[in-house]
């Protein structure tokens, strides 16, 4: 979580004020990064964090879609008692 805020160009200590504000108290990457941008003065830092909330989100998506992929391939290699019934 550091190293993602620091690439994508936060100071050292913005980083560590977002994690001690949000990390520290049971948050995620996501609640530091809403963090920096409600505490970094005039906007700075806007397009990053978009760009990252952004990031995020596909991130996420792909893990969902992931997920069904899996289930649905179980799901073909396991069929159902109701599937067998059907097939008799």
């Amino acid at each position: 979580m550091y190293e993602v805020m620091r690439t994508a160009g936060f100071s050292v200590d913005q980083v560590e004020q977002a994690m001690m504000a949000t990390v520290c108290n049971g948050g995620d990457l996501h609640d530091a990064l809403d963090w920096l941008c409600l505490n970094l003065p005039n906007g700075k830092y806007r397009v990053v964090l978009s760009s990252l909330h952004l990031l995020l989100l596909v991130i996420l998506l792909l893990h969902l879609m992931l997920i069904v992929v899996i289930h649905q391939h179980r799901s073909a290699r396991h069929p159902t008692h109701e599937d067998e019934l059907q097939r008799s």
